[in-house]
C-alpha cells in the first residue's frame, strides 16, 4: 500500500486498525469464528497500524510497543494454526520493530523498558516455540538463551520460562530423544532455580532428568538428580526411579531396601507398586520380588479389585520363569481360596477367570506332554477356583470333562465318571457323554453308560487333536477318514481351535463328492462349517453380533467362502442322486436360506454385490428346496439387484464377466421371477421386471429394445415413473427410444391431474434431448396448451422460468444471426408462457422490453432495406 501523507490519514488508519484488533479479540472470546479467520483480522490489523507507523519517521513509543505485542500475539496465533511462515513473517517484524524502538528512544524510563522486556521476552519465547515445531533445535536453544538472560530484569516470568523448558524436555523423552530430554531439563531446573517457583514443579523436572540420564546408562547423574528431586519432594514415583538407580548400579542391598519401602507407601499407586517386583524380578532379585508381592496381598486386603491384580501378578510370577516355583503358586492359590471361603478377602469373578487361566494352561502343558498327573493335578486347582461363580457353569463343566480325561488316561475310572457326571449336571454335553461312556466300559457297567444312537450322530468332543494330526488324518483314504476328519473338527472347536476346525470341514467338503458321505450328511457338514465361519472370535464381536443380529463382524472374504459352500451345496442338491439334506429338511433348508439372506445382506451393505448375487442365488434355491416360492421371488428379486450392480461397477468383479452373459443370467432370472409371480399369482414385481427386462436388454443393446418398450403399457402396474426410469436406463445411448418413453410417460402423467411436477420434469427431459432448437417448438406449443386449462400456480414455477428462459434465449441466439423472424417467434413464446408465472409482474417487462428493442430494429431494418431499394 502507498504511504500516508498526512498525520490525520495516520490516526485514522491507526484507529481503525485498533477497532479490527479489538474485534478479532471479542471474536476469539465468544468461540464462534473459525480461529483462521480471528488470525487473518488481527494481521490485518497488524498490518494497517505498520503502515500508519512506517509512513512517518517519528512514531509515539506506546504506538511501537502496540505493534510489537501485535505481532507478537498474530505470530503466536498462526503458529497455533501450524502456519509457520506466516508466524515467522510476525515474530520477523516484531524484532524490526524492536530494533527501530531502541534506535529512537534510547533512554526509556524504568517503567517503559519494563514493559519492552516484557515484551520481547513473550515474542523470544514464542518464537522459540515456532522453531522448535520446524524442528530447527538450535535456533530454539539460541532464542531459549535470549529468553534466558531477560530473567535478571524479568523474574516474574521464570514460571513460564521453565513450563516451556519442561515441556520440550518432556516431548524429547516421549520420542526417545533423551540427549535433547537432558538438555532442556536441565535448563528448566536451572531457571527454577533462579527465582523458584513450585517446589512440586521442580521436583518432577528433577524426576524426569533422573530417569532420562538412566535412559542414557548415566547411572552417577541420575543418582544426582533423583536424590535433588526426593529431598525437595517425597513422591513414590522418586522412590521408582531411585530403585532403578540401584539396581543399575548393582547396589542391591539398597535397591531391596527402597523396594520394600517403596510397596509400604500407603501413597504410591498400583502401577508402580505392581512395576516394582517386575523389575526386581528383571534384575534376579527373586527373594526380595516375592515379599514385595506379599506385601501389597496384604496392603490392598481391603480393595479386592487391587489385591486381585497383585495375585495374578504373583501367581505368574510363580509359575513362569526364572522363578518356576509350583508349590509356591500352589500353596497362593489355596491361601487365596481360603481367604474366599472365609470370606475376608473374596475373588472377584475376573480374578479368578485368570487365575484359572493360569492353572489351565499349566495343566495343557502337561497334557500335551502326556504327564497326565500334573496335568490332572492342575485342572483340579482350575476347577476350584472356576466352581467360585456361576457365571463360570459353562467354563467350568469344560475343565470337568478334562479332567475325566486325565482320569481315564490314569485308569481312574470311577473318579472319571464322577467328573463327568458332574460335567453333565452343569452342561449336558456330549462330550461328558463320551467320557462317561468309556469310564463305566471300564468299570463292567457298559449297558449303563452307553449313548443312544441319536446321541452318537451329534457333535461330540475329544481333546486329542491337533494341526499335525489333522494333517496325517487327511493322508488317509480308508472309508472312516471323513469321520476322523469332522471328530477332528469338532475337537478344535472344543480348544477354541476354530481355524483348526473350519480346515478339517474343508478338507471333507473340498476332497469328496456328496455321493461319498453318509445320507444327509452333506448338509450337516456344511451347516457346521458356515456356522464355524460366520462364528465370532471375540467377546466384542459376540456382543454386537447378538444385540444386532447382523454380520459386522464377518470379513468380506469370509462371506464369499460362505457363499462358495452355498453354491456347491446347491449343486449338489441339483445333480446328485443321494439325499443331500438330513431327515428334517424343511428346517435344514430354512436354516440355510436364513444364513444366505443374512449373508447376501452383509456382502450388499459391504458394497460387494457380486458376493451379495451369489447369495441372495443360493437363497433362492434353498428357498425352492424347501417348497417356499415366496421367498424364492425375494430372493431372485434381491440376486438381480446385486447383478445390475455389478454390471454397472467398473470393477474387477465386473471386467470378470461379459456384459453378454450378464443380460443373459439377468433375463433367464427375470423369466423365473415372472412364473413364480404367475404360480403366486401376484402382479406386483411385474412392474419391476419389466423395468430390469428393460435394463438387461439396454446391457447390449439388444435391437428388440423399442418392442419391449411398447409392450410395456400392457404390464400390469407400470406408471409414468417406470418409464421415467427406462428412459434414465437409455440416456444418451439410444435417443430415441429415450424420447419414446419419456412421451408414453408424458401420456400416463397428462391422463392423471395433479401429476404436474413430473409433467414438467419429463417436458424439460425432452427438449434438452432434441437435436435442435426447431424440434423442440413442439414441446413449448404442448406445454402452453396445459397452461391454457390449469389454475394459477399449478405449473412448477421454476420449470416454467425454465421454459421461459430457454425460450427467451432461444430467441436472442436467432436475433444475433439476423434471424429476425424465428427470433420473434421465440420471444413471443416466452412472452405467452411468462403470463402464467406467478412472478409475472417482475418477469414479463424485461421481456416485453426486449422484445419491443426486437421489433424497433425490424422496423428499421425494412425501412432501411425500402430506402436502399
Amino acid at each position: 500500500m502507498p504511504p500516508l501523507r498526512t498525520a490525520e490519514q495516520a490516526n485514522a488508519v491507526r484507529k481503525f486498525a485498533f477497532a479490527i484488533w479489538n474485534r478479532a479479540v471479542r471474536l476469539a472470546a465468544l468461540h464462534k469464528t473459525p480461529p483462521e479467520v480471528c488470525a487473518k483480522i488481527r494481521h490485518k490489523a497488524c498490518d494497517f497500524l505498520s503502515l500508519a507507523i512506517l509512513s512517518f519517521e517519528r512514531t509515539p513509543e506506546s504506538v511501537l510497543v502496540t505493534l510489537m505485542k501485535f505481532l507478537g500475539f498474530t505470530g503466536k496465533a498462526w503458529a497455533e494454526l501450524n502456519n509457520y511462515e506466516l508466524s515467522q513473517s510476525c515474530f520477523t517484524n516484531a524484532m524490526e520493530v524492536w530494533g527501530k524502538l531502541q534506535q529512537l528512544y534510547q533512554a526509556p524510563s524504568d517503567a517503559e523498558l519494563g514493559t519492552r522486556r516484557s515484551c520481547l521476552f513473550s515474542i523470544l519465547c514464542w518464537r522459540a516455540e515456532t522453531a522448535w515445531a520446524m524442528q530447527q533445535k538450535e535456533v530454539t536453544y539460541e532464542l531459549f538463551s535470549r529468553a534466558k538472560d531477560l530473567l535478571e530484569f524479568l523474574p516474574s516470568e521464570a514460571s513460564y520460562l521453565a513450563a516451556m523448558c519442561f515441556n520440550l524436555g518432556l516431548s524429547h523423552h516421549t520420542q526417545r530423544d533423551f540427549a535433547e530430554a537432558v538438555r532442556w531439563l536441565t535448563e528448566c531446573v536451572d531457571v527454577n532455580d533462579r527465582a523458584p517457583q513450585s517446589v512440586a514443579r521442580q521436583a518432577s523436572a528433577l524426576r524426569l532428568l533422573a530417569d532420562s540420564y538412566l535412559e542414557l546408562g548415566n547411572a552417577e547423574q541420575a543418582l544426582n538428580s533423583i536424590s535433588l528431586a526426593n529431598k525437595s519432594q517425597d513422591h513414590p514415583a522418586g522412590l521408582y526411579i531411585l530403585l532403578r538407580v540401584f539396581l543399575l548400579q548393582k547396589n542391591f542391598d539398597q535397591a531391596e531396601h527402597t523396594a520394600e519401602a517403596l510397596v509400604k507407601r500407603s501413597d504410591s499407586t498400583l502401577e508402580i507398586n505392581m512395576a516394582v517386583p517386575a523389575l526386581l524380578i528383571t534384575h534376579k532379585r527373586n527373594d526380595c520380588a516375592i515379599r514385595c508381592l506379599q506385601q501389597l496381598c496384604d496392603l490392598y486386603g481391603a480393595e479386592p479389585e487391587k489385591r486381585g491384580a497383585v495375585l495374578i501378578q504373583h501367581l505368574e510370577t510363580l509359575v513362569r520363569p526364572p522363578l518356576r516355583d509350583l508349590d509356591a503358586a500352589k500353596a497362593l492359590i489355596q491361601s487365596a481360596l481360603a481367604g474366599h471361603h472365609d470370606g475376608g478377602l473374596p475373588l472377584d469373578y475376573d480374578v479368578a477367570d485368570h487365575l484359572s487361566n493360569v492353572m489351565w494352561d499349566l495343566g495343557a502343558n502337561y497334557f500335551q506332554d502326556r504327564d497326565f498327573a500334573h496335568a490332572l493335578e492342575w485342572f483340579t486347582w482350575a476347577c476350584k477356583l472356576l466352581s467360585l461363580h456361576e457365571n463360570h457353569k459353562v467354563c467350568y463343566a469344560r475343565c470337568l470333562r478334562i479332567v475325566g480325561q486325565c482320569h481315564l488316561q490314569l485308569s481312574q475310572y470311577p473318579e472319571a465318571a464322577t467328573a463327568a457326571r458332574q460335567s453333565l449336571a452343569l452342561d449336558a454335553s456330549l462330550a461328558a457323554h463320551f467320557v462317561l461312556f468309556n469310564a463305566l466300559e471300564h468299570t463292567g457297567d457298559g449297558a449303563q453308560g452307553r449313548p443312544s444312537h441319536s446321541d452318537l450322530t451329534q457333535p461330540f468332543f475329544c481333546v486329542c487333536a491337533a494341526k499335525e494330526e489333522l494333517k496325517q488324518i487327511c493322508q488317509h483314504s480308508t472309508d472312516a477318514w471323513q469321520g476322523c476328519l469332522e471328530l477332528c473338527a469338532q475337537t478344535a472347536f472344543e480348544l477354541d481351535q476354530l481355524d483348526t476346525a473350519i480346515e478339517a470341514l474343508s478338507a471333507i467338503v473340498s476332497n469328496c463328492r456328496s455321493e461319498a458321505l453318509p445320507s444327509g450328511r452333506t448338509s450337516v457338514i456344511v451347516r457346521n462349517l458356515v456356522t464355524l465361519l460366520l462364528r465370532p472370535r471375540s467377546q466384542a464381536q459376540t456382543e454386537s453380533a447378538s444385540s444386532s443380529g447382523n454380520l459386522e463382524h464377518v470379513a468380506v472374504p469370509t462371506l464369499a467362502t460362505c457363499c462358495h459352500y452355498f453354491k456347491l451345496l446347491c449343486d449338489w442338491a441339483t445333480a446328485s442322486t443321494a439325499v443331500v439334506f438330513g431327515a428334517a429338511t424343511a428346517d435344514e433348508v430354512s436354516w440355510f436360506h436364513a444364513v444366505a439372506w443374512n449373508v447376501g445382506c452383509a456382502a450388499c451393505a459391504r458394497g460387494e454385490p457380486e458376493t451379495g448375487r451369489t447369495a441372495f442365488a443360493s437363497a433362492a434355491c434353498f428357498a425352492s428346496a424347501a417348497g417356499q416360492p415366496d421367498a424364492q421371488l425375494k430372493a431372485l428379486l434381491l440376486c438381480l439387484g446385486c447383478l445390475f450392480e455389478v454390471a454397472d461397477r467398473s470393477s474387477p468383479a465386473c471386467v470378470a464377466e461379459a456384459p453378454e452373459q450378464l443380460s443373459k443370467d439377468a433375463l433367464g432370472t427375470i423369466s423365473r421371477c415372472r412364473e413364480l409371480c404367475a404360480q403366486l399369482r401376484d402382479q406386483k414385481p411385474l412392474a419391476l421386471l419389466q423395468l430390469m427386462e428393460f435394463r438387461a436388454r439396454v446391457m447390449v443393446r439388444d435391437p428388440g429394445l423399442r418392442e419391449v418398450l411398447r409392450t410395456t403399457l400392457q404390464v400390469p402396474g407400470i406408471t409414468g415413473n417406470t418409464l421415467l426410469h427406462m428412459a434414465d436406463v437409455c440416456g444418451t445411448a439410444d435417443v430415441d427410444t429415450c424420447c419414446e418413453a419419456l412421451r408414453m410417460a408424458l401420456r400416463l402423467f397428462t391422463s392423471q391431474p395433479g401429476n404436474y411436477p413430473k409433467i414438467a420434469c419429463t417436458f424439460r427431459s425432452l427438449i434438452v434431448l432434441q437435436a435442435s432448437r426447431e424440434d423442440a417448438q413442439i414441446y413449448f406449443a404442448e406445454v402452453l396448451q396445459i397452461l391454457q386449462g390449469l389454475p394459477a400456480t399449478q405449473y412448477p414455477p421454476l420449470e416454467l422460468q425454465w421454459l421461459v428462459a430457454t425460450a427467451f434465449n432461444n430467441g436472442i441466439y436467432y436475433a444475433r444471426v439476423h434471424d429476425t423472424a424465428r427470433a420473434e417467434e421465440w420471444m413471443g413464446r416466452a412472452i405467452a408462457l411468462v403470463k402464467y408465472h406467478p412472478d409475472r409482474a417482475v418477469l414479463e417487462p424485461d421481456l416485453q422490453k426486449a422484445y419491443t428493442e426486437l421489433l424497433g430494429r425490424k422496423a428499421k431494418a425494412a425501412a432501411a432495406s425500402q430506402t436502399e431499394q
